[in-house]
């Protein structure tokens, strides 16, 4: 019974191994040619910044950095040599796909040939909680953000991206005075309310793909006031996004552009009018 020939393991390609071992790690491996490009990434790249191997590895790594941690990134990485005792450990910000920025804790050592071999953690959430603003200003800063919001001109909306329809959860006292809206009558559904039979559907469309698409967009639309009067509306949506990079809320910001759009058409009409008088006298 003790007879049965034991089979040897199968062995993988080195590549399959290599693979194999780089997605086995929780954290974010990689390696970097002495020309500055990224040659490999393991799995954990895509799902915290969003990026593609092949998109991280089209441009150099550096790209990736913060504007504010290069500079620091620079003079840390000059310290990399084949001959250092110990890894290279700093930390910076890498730009995620979708916008905004995680922080990496780095250890970084390097070959002969120049060739790195990095592990980064992923240590947002820690240094989040290490901010100045988290550990004694929030309630300082919510404040005086609210404040910034109330006083503001503009009217300001927030609508929440996870709910049903996209419902309006906050507008600020301009909104009021711009729409004749108040914010009872509004809070709890979708702002297309102020849409009406004249609205472009040509900006309409452009807005719904920048929601659609999670994106930055300005649009000009042909609103409606509670009373029934038409105001021309330059509306800036911006989309808001958690530590996690998951889409949570949209802001907008609106304005009455109703006195420029009225008197840009003026002057395009009496350009129209010069030119053709000219044209007569001609």
């Amino acid at each position: 019974m003790f007879n049965r020939e034991i089979q040897p393991p199968l062995s993988l390609p080195a590549t399959d191994a290599l693979d194999a071992f780089f997605n086995l790690s929780p954290d974010l491996f990689c390696i970097r040619n002495s020309e500055g490009y990224f040659t490999k990434i393991n799995d954990r790249w895509t799902e915290r910044l969003g990026w593609t191997e092949a998109e991280m590895r089209s441009q150099p790594w550096i790209e990736f950095v913060h504007p504010d941690d290069l500079q620091a990134t620079w003079e840390w990485e000059a310290e990399l040599t084949p001959s250092s005792p110990q890894p290279l450990r700093y930390k910076n910000r890498f730009r995620c796909k979708k916008g905004g920025y995680r922080w990496l804790s780095w250890r970084i050592s390097q070959d002969e040939q120049g060739i790195s071999y990095g592990i980064a953690q992923d240590v947002t959430e820690e240094q989040w909680r290490k901010s100045a603003v988290y550990r004694g200003g929030v309630q300082e800063a919510v404040k005086l953000r609210d404040q910034a919001i109330a006083a503001s001109r503009m009217g300001i909306v927030i609508a929440d991206a996870n709910l049903p329809d996209m419902p309006l959860i906050y507008v600020n006292p301009a909104f009021e005075q711009i729409t004749g809206y108040l914010p009872e009558e509004v809070l709890g559904v979708n702002c297309r309310f102020l849409q009406g039979p004249k609205t472009d559907q040509t900006e309409l469309n452009r807005l719904r793909a920048a929601i659609n698409e999670g994106c930055h967009c300005t649009v000009i639309l042909l609103n409606y006031r509670k009373d029934g009067t038409t105001f021309w509306n330059e509306l800036t949506i911006s989309p808001i996004y958690d530590y996690a990079q998951n889409l949570t809320h949209f802001v907008g910001i609106q304005a009455d552009v109703s006195d420029r759009i009225i008197a840009e058409k003026a002057l395009r009409l009496e350009k129209n009018r010069s030119e053709q008088l000219l044209l007569n006298i001609l």
